[in-house]
């Protein structure tokens, strides 16, 4: 099953009520630079799949390990944030899917309007 089929069936409202933040399926070209595993520069294109307030589904070419800090440049804003490899799945379709979280608190990065944030107690 694809890692998008999985995302949209964890939408049901008690995923929901469990998320930190709520998602929005879009797409959002971008640009991310890194250093890959090999130790060497990394800058390529790839896309937003799916983003909340906090994190990101990335698709990169390459496969960015978890822990991996990343720059992100959102395409359409031109603006550019850091970000961390929470988690990759393996290649499909010559597409790597990487879920990412921000490291600043910017949450109009990617120009979406999300709901004010609840509270947890």
């Amino acid at each position: 099953m694809s890692v998008i089929r999985q995302i949209a069936r964890e939408m049901s409202s008690s995923a929901r009520e469990r998320r930190h933040a709520d998602r929005v399926m879009i797409r959002i070209p971008i640009r991310v630079q890194a250093i890959d595993p090999s130790g060497a520069p990394l800058s390529e294109e790839g896309e937003a799949l799916v983003v909340s307030r906090t994190g990101a589904l990335l698709q990169t070419r390459t496969p960015l390990p978890a822990g991996t800090t990343l720059v992100v440049t959102n395409a359409l804003s031109r603006t550019a944030e850091r970000f961390r490899v929470v988690w990759s799945a393996p290649e499909t379709s010559g597409r790597y899917d990487v879920g990412v979280e921000q490291m600043a608190d910017h949450d109009s990065f990617w120009g979406v309007r999300f709901p004010p944030a609840l509270r947890r107690q």
